[in-house]
């Protein structure tokens, strides 16, 4: 298998028919099985946008993808991978995939898709209320674990509720691929971007454990998989604040999912312990009719010598409004005593307001304008 760790450089003429996809920032996937291109775009929304390609471009872009990692595309060496800054390529020989050669490309953009809390809203992505709690739990320093099934956007509501870290508290993240883009999504932030080494099995428990030494606030692990869980907790349970993401299709399941993704069932009872005291925020996404947004939000506490769970937000609302006494606690250890009103999303939701009200000033004054020209 060719492939390397460090970024390469591809130009706009070695993605050729590619690359009229690529540069749409509504796409998201570009995907070739053999027979027919297919593009997915932000909203979920799948087409084929062209049939056969021709045996000669296909040769050509692949050739170029494998000398830009100094690796092989043969029957030898069946599995091409590569990344550019803001592209992940992954390719899988005729001689494998029996059906065609397989080409994936997947876009993932250096911008944020909501630019604040009013963009939000409007989109249909979270209420204020919920927007409000959920950066407040970030400004307490909560640790967050967000989770939903695949192309939901889980990378992207961590991305967005990372924008609201105070650029003081060092953020370390590790990924092995590239989708945070902290440190553009947040210029002037202490940020410390590091990659894991696919070739090393243990990869992401070396730099998670390393973490402890970097003097990080906050540690933001791009996907939760495996065995690294364990490296993750103890990570939280030493004081760093930890954001990630995992699969699953309810946010009451991730506690039990943490502990299945560790196989170690004879120290589960252990773990599980540890989870509900420190994990302490658990948001689902889902995708409706082209929109994402956020379903659930629960906290995960321990009272009473006992783990509990409070799902506050469910179906895209708030259901639950008088928080746990050791959630508020929580919240109260940074000053914060209404979790549901925050400062700097009132001012953001504020702007968007005037925003919008500008808006609709030149538009009527624009209409007004015709209207005198007409008459």
């Amino acid at each position: 298998m060719a492939e390397n760790n460090q970024q390469v450089i591809l130009e706009e003429e070695d993605f050729g028919i590619f690359w009229d996809y690529i540069k749409d920032s509504e796409i998201t996937d570009v995907d070739y099985n053999g027979h027919e291109l297919w593009v997915k775009n932000i909203y979920g929304e799948k087409k084929i946008v062209a049939k056969e390609l021709p045996i000669d471009f296909l040769n050509t872009f692949c050739q170029r993808v494998a000398d830009s990692v100094n690796g092989f595309f043969t029957p030898q060496d069946p599995i091409l991978e590569a990344e550019t800054e803001t592209l992940r390529i992954s390719i899988i020989h005729e001689t494998v995939a029996t059906s065609g050669r397989s080409i994936s490309i997947r876009h993932v953009s250096e911008k944020l898709r909501f630019s604040d809390a009013g963009e939000a809203v409007e989109r249909g992505y979270a209420s204020p209320n919920i927007l409000h709690l959920l950066v407040n739990c970030v400004l307490a320093k909560m640790n967050i674990s967000i989770c939903g099934e695949m192309s939901v956007g889980k990378s992207e509501c961590a991305r967005f509720l990372s924008h609201y870290i105070p650029n003081d508290q060092r953020v370390i993240t590790i990924e092995d691929s590239p989708e945070w883009h902290y440190r553009k999504i947040n210029p002037g932030h202490d940020c410390v971007e590091m990659k894991v080494d696919r070739k090393k099995t243990n990869g992401y428990s070396i730099l998670l454990k390393a973490c402890l030494r970097q003097d990080a606030t906050w540690i933001m692990l791009s996907e939760a998989r495996s065995r690294e869980v364990t490296d993750l907790i103890e990570n939280m349970m030493s004081g760093a604040c930890c954001i990630t993401t995992l699969h699953t299709n309810d946010a009451r399941k991730i506690p039990a999912r943490m502990i299945s993704m560790t196989g170690n069932k004879e120290d589960a009872e252990r773990l599980e312990y540890n989870i509900y005291e420190c994990l302490d925020v658990g948001i689902l996404l889902r995708r409706k009719d082209k929109v994402r947004y956020i379903d659930q939000v629960c906290f995960f506490y321990r009272e009473n010598d006992k783990n509990k769970s409070c799902l506050v937000v469910a179906n895209g609302k708030l259901v639950f409004d008088e928080l746990p006494k050791p959630i508020l606690e929580r919240f109260a250890m940074e000053n914060i005593s209404d979790p549901f009103q925050c400062s700097r999303i009132i001012k953001e939701l504020n702007h968007e307001r005037k925003y919008n009200r500008a808006k609709e000033k030149k538009s009527a004054e624009r209409q007004n304008s015709y209207i005198h020209v007409l008459s």
